[in-house]
């Protein structure tokens, strides 16, 4: 079976279930003040790491609890990943961490980068937005009505994209990270097909509100 962690983050617009379908045999790990937001749901963390500058340290009964010191390099959010990094899970899905401040949400972007150079697979969502990133693979997506479809290069370039199924298709383009090319695309068949040869792509799933 594949072990799966979820990192709630402190900054989250949607409840932490319409975000993610919680498994029993998930690791839930809250990034600080992201544990008033599962206390609120009752969803029970495994463990909680921050160091408590949005609340006070909890007490909360069979949870780890691991402060930090309010000087320290990584964010709460990105302390989180390494921990979940360390344990050898299989999937990481963060939850919530973009929609707040800006520079948080391109450190949680960047975190998803750093866990997919693991090679363990990532997903950031809000609900209204879900992120992930595409190396040298492909895949394929449903159409969910609603929603938009947006390829970013993460790399300087992207190489060798291919989308089928889509309003805009592409056909081994090259992506680059100053100009943003693939947004707001839709998908307009049963599903799409997204392909990259060389770099890193970040696929972009977002609600229309």
């Amino acid at each position: 079976m594949e072990k799966r962690c979820i990192i709630i983050t402190a900054y989250n617009g949607n409840k932490i279930r319409d975000c993610v379908e919680l498994s029993a045999n998930d690791t839930i790990i809250c990034a600080d003040g992201g544990y008033l937001f599962a206390e609120a749901e009752n969803v029970n963390p495994d463990i909680i790491i921050g160091d408590f500058d949005s609340m006070p340290k909890p007490v909360v009964p069979g949870c780890k609890i691991i402060e930090l010191p309010s000087m320290k390099d990584d964010t709460d959010t990105m302390s989180c990943v390494r921990y979940a990094t360390s344990i050898c899970c299989d999937e990481i899905i963060i939850v919530g961490g973009i929609g707040g401040r800006l520079d948080h949400s391109l450190a949680n972007i960047q975190a998803v980068a750093f866990i997919h150079n693991y090679g363990i697979k990532c997903t950031l969502t809000n609900g209204n937005n879900i992120i992930f990133m595409l190396e040298n693979d492909k895949v394929t997506l449903q159409r969910k009505d609603g929603w938009t479809l947006s390829l970013l290069a993460y790399s300087r370039q992207c190489k060798g994209v291919c989308i089928s199924g889509v309003k805009y298709p592409l056909k081994n383009a090259i992506l680059n990270n100053a100009f943003p090319l693939g947004v707001s695309n839709e998908i307009v068949e049963d599903s799409a097909n997204i392909s990259v040869n060389e770099g890193q792509l970040l696929v972009i799933q977002s609600k229309i509100l």
